[in-house]
C-alpha cells in the first residue's frame, strides 16, 4: 500500500499539480479554493515520510559545504516536487488569506490545511512558521463561527500552539 502511495504521488509531482493547486487558492471560485486546499491537506500530511533529513557531517565540513536550506517547519530537505511541502510550494500565503474569506467551507479547508504544518513532532517549529506568516489572528477570529466543527478544531489548534 505504501509502495502504491509513493507511485501515486510520483505521478502527481510530475504532473506538476502542486502549482496549478496553488494558483486556485489564488484565482480560483469558492468551491474550487475549497477543493484545492483539501487536495494540499492531503498531500501536506504525507509530508513526514517523504521529507529528507539534513545529514550533519563532521565538525568543520561546514566550511566547505554548501548550505543546505533546511524547512523551518519539517527540519529536513524539503521540495514541492518530492515532499509535496506546503512552504516550499508559497501556498502559505494564500492559505492563510482563505481564513478571511465570507465562505465557511473555504475557511475550514484552509484552517485543514494549515494545521498539517502542526502535526504530530512540528508543533513547535509549524507555530513558529504561522506566527511569522501571521495565521494566529485569523485562526483565532475563526472562533466566532457558527461551526462547532470549526471552533472544536481550532481550539485543540490552539491548545497545541500554546
Amino acid at each position: 500500500m505504501l509502495l502504491k502511495l509513493f507511485v501515486v504521488q510520483e505521478i502527481v509531482a510530475e504532473a506538476e499539480i502542486i502549482p496549478m493547486l496553488v494558483q486556485l487558492l489564488v484565482f480560483g471560485t469558492a468551491l474550487t479554493k475549497q477543493s484545492a486546499a483539501i487536495s494540499l491537506k492531503q498531500l501536506s500530511k504525507s509530508l513526514s515520510t517523504l521529507s529528507s533529513p539534513v545529514k550533519r557531517r563532521g565538525l568543520f565540513s561546514c566550511l566547505a559545504a554548501p548550505v543546505i536550506r533546511c524547512c523551518p517547519v519539517h527540519l529536513g530537505i524539503c521540495t514541492v516536487e518530492s515532499s509535496f511541502c506546503i512552504l516550499q510550494a508559497n501556498a502559505l500565503e494564500p492559505l492563510v488569506r482563505m481564513l478571511g474569506e465570507a465562505d465557511l467551507g473555504v475557511c475550514e479547508a484552509s484552517l485543514d490545511a494549515l494545521l498539517t504544518l502542526v502535526d504530530g513532532q512540528r508543533i513547535q517549529s509549524g507555530s513558529k512558521v504561522l506566527a511569522k506568516a501571521n495565521a494566529i489572528v485569523p485562526i483565532i477570529k475563526l472562533l466566532s463561527s457558527p461551526s462547532a466543527t470549526v471552533q472544536e478544531k481550532i481550539l485543540r489548534a490552539l491548545e497545541w500552539i500554546f
